[in-house]
């Protein structure tokens, strides 16, 4: 739990550039909570690994890809509930919420 909270307190910003080795930080956490995404654009590097996490007391979520070369869902997400995805490529992948498809980010991934 001590890692969502730093996560909240800190939040990483549009310009982060996370994850200079293959660890998870906590910029590489993605909240979502009152309908939004604590960031929505992040850079991170081969290997690294984004997690979102449902914080929605009463909202669903669903993220997915927007690209069909790199497909992912996280499957329906209730509140506490989260997905983690390592990324092994370098791109850029757009996403959404599924349930929710205002809600959008993207994640570039560098070597």
């Amino acid at each position: 739990m001590a890692i969502f909270s730093l996560a909240i307190i800190y939040g990483p910003s549009s310009t982060d550039q996370s994850g200079n080795d293959a660890t998870e930080t906590p910029s590489n956490i993605i909240i979502i909570a009152h309908e939004t995404l604590t960031w929505t654009n992040s850079t991170i590097k081969v290997g690294n690994n984004v997690t979102w996490i449902n914080h929605d007391f009463a909202v669903n979520h669903e993220i997915v890809s927007d690209s069909a070369n790199y497909p992912f869902d996280s499957g329906v997400l209730k509140n506490g509930q989260s997905y983690n995805l390592t990324f092994t490529q370098p791109g850029t992948y757009n996403y959404h919420d599924k349930l929710n498809p205002n809600l959008k980010g993207t994640i570039i991934v560098v070597k």
